[in-house]
């Protein structure tokens, strides 16, 4: 896979924040391009690598689109269709990319031809076919075309979400009523939105329903409606890996215990799972650390964000990109020995041997004395 060296240069300096998988042929990856602040303190540029895979001629170069200038702030991306990419930003910014044509913005999430009002959006899924976003106050917004969306979630779940916050603040206290993530079974009914506070709803065809999971306090932050039936979620630092459906919810182990459950899809009937260091299975009713199969022996640097579609599996981490055909991993960019979470553990390990040493030294010295 080549690249020009301009395009190689914003890689070196890129922050990977997405993907998504356009079609059988082409990738859309989303980034910001660090100029020596801090990411999360400011707002760097942002843009989009469009990626040839699979059947397309893969000496092509990778193909750059540019966003405008500084105004997306942590932009989320989905493929709209095939070949359309679309993204939302998380205070409501709309652009999207057919690879066939140029970049187009769009005057933001509109209702009714006016600017909806928001605090901001967290969550952006493509669910069968209609694109959603979800964000504060339990807000859910349903695409309908371009410059056009609508209302999704109801008024009273809305209304108590705002409730909750000014009871907050009388208290001073931080609110905590907010969608984070939304999948379903189907394009519009069966859906499920969760957030801050262990607040689950499931949309049913007719309306939403309070979803009790037992599991209280969560910071949810991804959501997978699998193909086996069940619902997986997965929260934020504390690393819970929660699955259920109706009544019945659990939460399953796993391999670590303080970190974030990032991206969840399901994939050829297994449930992979990501957090920022590294990637995992749901297979057989256990958790496994992903084993890459590629032709050089080298891994993926890191994790983060997943995407499945057309019979292929999208992992970006935020230097890294690989894809799986459910056979064989392809590295596209990021290649290491080892993923970032075994250096940590290499790295950790090392420093117990030498405090280890150091202290053998040191009671060898005193019994010398």
């Amino acid at each position: 896979m080549g690249y020009s060296e301009k395009l190689g240069k914003d890689l070196e300096n890129a922050t990977f924040l997405g993907g998504a998988i356009l079609s059988s042929e082409w990738l859309a990856i989303i980034m910001v391009i660090e100029r020596g602040g801090d990411i999360w303190e400011e707002t760097p540029p942002a843009r989009v690598f469009l990626i040839p895979f699979g059947a397309v001629n893969k000496s092509e170069n990778w193909k750059r689109s540019s966003w405008d200038k500084n105004s997306r702030v942590f932009p989320m991306i989905v493929q709209e269709s095939e070949d359309v990419a679309l993204s939302v930003d998380s205070v409501g910014g709309v652009w999207h990319r057919d690879i066939k044509t140029s970049s187009k913005g769009e005057k933001g999430i509109r209702i009714n031809g006016q600017r909806a009002v928001f605090k901001s959006f967290s969550g952006l899924k493509n669910i069968h076919g209609t694109v959603y976003v979800v964000g504060t106050f339990r807000n859910v917004m349903r695409r309908e075309g371009k410059d056009r969306w609508s209302v999704f979630a109801s008024e009273a779940m809305i209304d108590e979400a705002h409730v909750r916050y000014r009871e907050a603040a009388k208290k001073d206290t931080i609110y905590d009523t907010g969608f984070n993530c939304i999948d379903g079974f189907s394009a519009d009914r069966n859906l499920y939105a969760a957030g801050d506070a262990s607040d689950v709803w499931r949309y049913d065809g007719k309306g939403w329903i309070p979803v009790d999971i037992g599991i209280f306090d969560e910071k949810i932050i991804s959501i997978c409606c699998a193909e086996d039936g069940f619902v997986y979620m997965g929260t934020q630092r504390t690393g819970k890996f929660i699955r259920g459906k109706d009544d019945n919810w659990e939460e399953i182990k796993t391999p670590f215990e303080n970190d974030d459950i990032t991206s969840i899809v399901s994939f050829k009937n297994k449930v992979y799972f990501s957090t920022p260091s590294r990637l995992y299975v749901y297979d057989d009713n256990e958790v496994k650390t992903v084993q890459y199969n590629t032709a050089t022996k080298e891994v993926p640097a890191n994790a983060g964000f997943l995407d499945a579609r057309d019979g292929w599996l999208l992992s970006v981490g935020n230097s890294s990109i690989s894809i799986y055909d459910g056979q064989e991993w392809q590295i596209l960019y990021g290649a290491s020995l080892v993923d970032a979470q075994t250096a940590y553990e290499l790295a950790n390990d090392m420093f117990k041997k030498s405090v280890d040493l150091m202290d053998a030294v040191e009671e060898g010295l005193s019994q010398q004395k």
